[in-house]
């Protein structure tokens, strides 16, 4: 849903076919809300980013928000920015210190953070921010092909097996889902490369 990438191809003369993700979709019909990040990001600079993605609105019910996908990096430096943006003051007989923070606002819209497990597998991906707005998003399955479970070795050394095992000794199974992600909206979301370090002041 992600990382996916368009493709058609057969092999032994069956089709094969993979689906866009979503930061695909973005760099083909958004590409203006794809950015850079500068060697040091400051806020001024950060909101001027990601204001973008609220020009277009997506949910009249509800409030300007967007969930923001990142690794490690790029949430510790979110979280360095918000030191930054604000004044710490340590008490005498304190045994607690340090911020932690998961959401933050700019003058258009809030942006609710989350880390992804794999953006952190690959150093790009971790300083890597994924702006999405869910309600711009849906998932379409092919006619009577949702996920469909084929499990092999369910009852492990007993008499009765899901399916032919070749032989392996272990239990394990597949997941198959014929199904591609729509993004109505695109220009509702956005990515941001190459986070290296956040600065108080605005970069020229």
């Amino acid at each position: 849903i992600i990382f996916g990438q368009e493709h058609m191809s057969t092999l032994n003369e069956q089709p094969i076919r993979t689906m866009d993700g979503i930061i695909s979709k973005i760099h083909k019909r958004a590409p203006q809300n794809v950015h850079v990040a500068p060697a040091m990001l400051s806020y001024d600079r950060f909101q001027e980013m990601l204001n973008p993605v609220f020009n277009i609105s997506t949910d009249a019910a509800n409030s300007n928000d967007r969930l923001l996908i990142t690794g490690n990096t790029g949430l510790s430096l979110i979280n360095k920015m918000g030191r930054l943006s604000g004044v710490v003051q340590l008490n005498q007989g304190a045994t607690k210190f340090g911020f932690q923070f998961r959401e933050f606002v700019t003058d258009l819209g809030s942006f609710k953070v989350i880390t992804h497990p794999l953006f952190n597998t690959n150093p790009d991906w971790s300083r890597m921010m994924l702006v999405t707005d869910l309600s711009s998003m849906g998932v379409a399955y092919l006619t009577n092909r949702r996920t469909h479970h084929r499990a092999f070795n369910s009852d492990l050394n007993r008499e009765s097996n899901d399916t032919d095992d070749n032989g392996i000794d272990a239990q394990g199974g597949t997941f198959l889902t014929e199904m591609t992600i729509e993004v109505k909206a695109p220009d509702a979301n956005g990515i941001i490369y190459g986070l290296c370090d956040v600065g108080r002041y605005r970069d020229w």
